[in-house]
């Protein structure tokens, strides 16, 4: 976070900040507003991702509808990040299953299933109930910037990949 790097799915929706998601009758766009990221999740079958796509800070995922349910898989993570800000670990295999479902016109069930056997014995699951927002609050612009304070005077160590993620 002190340079500015991406948190990760896990973190990015349970950023204290707010997230908007846009939807039509094939993706889901979910908007972060911490550091203005983004999360594309086609929801059509017909949608390939190119195979020689690299893992990456957010995985990579694809929705389906069961019922009223809107189920979101994750997987392509590349390691680096954490699933909340006490640091628990996830492996480059984790699968991550998010699931929405909305329970009346303000209100939707959020559930979060983690499995990742390098990790973690079991699987595990949160669950989370978000309200809505009125329609006049909108996201923030928000960047955090590499030259932060901190990051050039050594109060924040810079940031480098690890050698061997599993």
């Amino acid at each position: 976070a002190g340079s500015c790097l991406p948190f990760g799915m896990s973190r990015n929706i349970n950023s204290p900040h707010g997230l908007q998601m846009v939807q039509n009758n094939d993706s889901l766009a979910i908007l972060f507003e911490q550091n203005t990221w983004f999360h594309f999740i086609p929801t059509n079958d017909a949608f390939k991702w190119p195979a020689d796509l690299p893992p990456a800070w957010n995985g990579v995922s694809r929705g389906h509808w069961d019922g009223d349910t809107l189920v979101v898989e994750t997987t392509g993570f590349n390691g680096w990040t954490r699933l909340d800000t006490n640091g628990h670990p996830h492996s480059k295999e984790m699968k991550m299953i998010n699931t929405f479902l909305r329970t009346d016109s303000n209100t939707i069930q959020h559930t979060v299933t983690v499995h990742d056997p390098k990790a973690y014995t079991k699987d595990w699951m949160n669950v989370r109930t978000w309200r809505l927002k009125p329609t006049n609050d909108v996201l923030m612009e928000y960047s955090c910037e590499e030259n932060n304070l901190g990051v050039y005077d050594g109060a924040i160590k810079r940031w480098t990949p690890p050698e061997d993620i599993d």
